[in-house]
């Protein structure tokens, strides 16, 4: 089987569990350094973050960049993909996600908090909603409010097109139309 080429993903943000107001989640979409989304100052942990894919995907890899004090320590990543043609339409609210992994970035003491991490999952998942959850941040000096960040996420994959899906998603209804 010839290897699909990779490309930036598509996706809309659902929600998170907080926001701080001057980092409101939709800056992770600007792709400028100085933006990005915090949780709310002294927030419940853990914390979410939920992306919707604009049409089904392959998704293999996610890039991360995180804050250079606003760290996390450990991220658990899940995703939904539908199994049925009815949990298309399904509220984001009542699905079950399933975990697929988890990374833990460094606490940045070694660069004395100067540098932003770039964490590159690589996985090879079908996916519609991915869901990303923050836990505690690491402690330091330079993040007195307790807070977890994210600068920006890129997702890349191929989408699912009537010309690869049956390579992917074999046991779907074939009379159904997934792309219309």
């Amino acid at each position: 089987m010839n290897e699909i080429p990779l490309s930036p993903l598509k996706f809309r943000i659902i929600g998170a569990s907080t926001e701080d107001p001057e980092h409101p989640l939709f800056s992770i979409l600007s792709q400028k350094p100085t933006e990005g989304w915090n949780s709310v100052r002294f927030c419940l942990f853990p914390q979410e973050v939920l992306i919707q894919f604009t049409k089904p995907v392959r998704l293999r890899q996610i890039n991360l960049v995180l804050h250079e004090t606003k760290i996390p320590s450990k991220i658990d990543i899940y995703h939904f993909f539908p199994k049925q043609y009815n949990d298309f339409f399904a509220d984001y609210n009542t699905l079950t996600y399933e975990k697929i992994g988890y990374v833990i970035p460094d606490s940045n003491m070694k660069s004395d908090y100067k540098a932003r991490e770039l964490k590159k999952v690589f996985l090879n998942e079908n996916c519609l909603y991915l869901k990303l959850v923050f836990h505690k941040p690491h402690i330091n000096i330079y993040n007195p409010f307790n807070q977890v960040a994210l600068i920006t996420m890129t997702c890349l994959g191929f989408d699912f097109t009537p010309n690869n899906i049956d390579t992917f998603y074999p046991n779907r209804n074939k009379d159904l139309n997934y792309f219309s």
